[in-house]
Order: structure tokens, then C-alpha cells, then sequence
């Protein structure tokens, strides 16, 4: 979702066509779960980062970030 958002201020046709992909994932993974790796322990960590105006052409910024159970990237 966060690669999609980037495009909220103008959305093309194209970033259509990608949430509805993303909203087809979602419909049949449902009832799956989620594996997660048996660690030392469960801390919650997070990592950002920006890039402040790097695309010259419109002098946007973009931001990206992860967060981790334990060993497991959950986000």
C-alpha cells in the first residue's frame, strides 16, 4: 500500500488498475495466516527513511519504513 500512496495527489488509471491487484491479493489470501520465526524475543522494531525533494522533476519527497517482530518483517 505504501508504494501506492505515493500517488494519491494524481492517481492515473494505472495506480487504478494496481490497488484493484492489490484488493484481489487480499480477497483470495483470506483465511491464510502468517508464519512467523520462533526468535529470542518479540521486540518491535522500526526503520524510516526519507529522501526530502529528491525527484527533481517535481521536487517531491518520498519516505519508506519496515517494522520487525522479533525476526519477522511484518511491515
Amino acid at each position: 500500500w505504501g508504494k501506492l500512496s505515493q500517488f494519491m495527489e494524481k492517481p492515473r488509471k494505472v495506480h487504478w488498475d494496481d490497488a484493484l491487484m492489490v484488493v484481489r491479493y487480499l480477497k483470495s489470501s483470506h483465511g491464510k495466516g502468517f508464519l512467523f520465526t520462533k526468535g529470542k524475543t518479540l521486540e518491535v522494531e522500526a526503520y524510516s527513511d526519507v529522501d526530502y525533494a529528491g525527484l527533481v522533476e517535481n521536487r517531491k519527497s518520498i519516505t519508506g519504513f519496515c517494522v520487525f517482530v522479533g525476526d519477522n518483517l511484518i511491515s
